[in-house]
């Protein structure tokens, strides 16, 4: 019998900025809806097993989709517990994705709007495609 072997090819063409805060996911979000005018809301946590598979780990996700243009922005929490979502970015507490029609004068503006926000240690542009864990992102 013969075997097949599937492979993906994931596009990682998005915008991905790392935030350390030390504040709550509620907290960020509404300081991004303040300072930049995004309205995120709750949307449902990722959720990843172990490779044991004794044990998932939800990390929560906020979000602003816009169906008309087809384009969305999250905000992403990196810890649950104590794990990470992306562990080669542990300084980074929050992930901003933001999809579709955004350019690099939007990241821009979303880096220097983030790092206005007075609880917000640093926010840093990531390169999806250098990580090891992107798959972790596409959801």
């Amino acid at each position: 019998m013969s075997k097949f072997t599937l492979e993906v090819d994931y596009d990682f063409d998005f915008i991905l900025i790392g935030i350390s805060c030390h504040e709550k996911d509620y907290r960020i979000s509404w300081a991004i809806r303040e300072k930049l005018g995004i309205d995120l809301c709750r949307g449902e946590d990722i959720v990843i097993s172990s490779k044991k598979g004794s044990k998932s780990d939800a990390y929560a996700v906020f979000e602003q989709i816009s169906e008309e243009n087809e384009s969305g922005i999250f905000l992403v929490s990196n810890r649950s517990g104590s794990s990470l979502l992306v562990p080669e970015h542990r300084s980074a507490d929050y992930f901003i994705i933001a999809r579709g029609g955004y350019d690099e004068e939007n990241k821009e503006e979303m880096l220097l709007g983030l790092r206005g926000i007075s609880f917000v240690l640093t926010a840093f542009a990531i390169d999806p495609v250098s990580l090891k864990s992107k798959q972790n992102l596409i959801f």
